[in-house]
């Protein structure tokens, strides 16, 4: 077996075991739901080497510096903002499969849900993509009122641009 494969292989258990341990059932949200929740909508990318992990006495995030190309909600003064990915969200460096993707690529991996997830929501986090941001209030997280993505759905890709504005009018 190749080193990439195993390398594969035990990504895919690390994250199988998080999942399980630690999971839940995550609904789906429909588009018209995200686009309206969502206090910022933003076209952005992560910055390179950005990504800092923040643990909390029983939760964890990560803050990533998002630098922003066009806001299509809300009003935003600068061209990027530190934002939190919160838990049960996860970004992996060097995403899952070496050979289809860039070494340093930012893949992010729905690790809440109690359903194995069989790929990334978003391949590269490094490239542009749409940020549905938002703050939610959750009581047992201290500490939890950054502005970040919640849910898998809360990132999408560039090409749901015209289907989220929809929602917006």
């Amino acid at each position: 077996m190749k080193t990439e494969s195993k390398l594969v292989w035990v990504i895919i258990i690390v994250l199988y075991s998080l999942a399980t341990s630690y999971a839940w059932y995550r609904n789906s949200f429909s588009d018209k739901e995200i686009a309206s929740r969502a206090e910022y909508i933003v076209i952005g990318k992560i910055k390179e080497k950005s990504l800092v992990l923040i643990n909390h006495p029983s939760w964890r995030e990560f803050h990533v510096d998002l630098v922003i190309l066009e806001v299509l909600k809300g009003q935003i003064a600068s061209n990027s903002m530190v934002v939190s990915i919160h838990h049960g969200l996860a970004p992996i460096v060097g995403g899952v499969d070496a050979k289809n993707m860039p070494k340093d690529a930012v893949a992010l991996w729905d690790t809440g849900n109690s359903q194995m997830p069989v790929s990334p929501i978003c391949r590269d986090l490094r490239t542009n993509q749409i940020w549905l941001l938002r703050r939610e209030k959750i009581p047992q997280l201290d500490n939890s009122d950054w502005i970040g993505i919640y849910d898998p759905e809360d990132v999408q890709p560039l090409a749901k641009k015209d289907a989220l504005l929809k929602w917006l009018k």
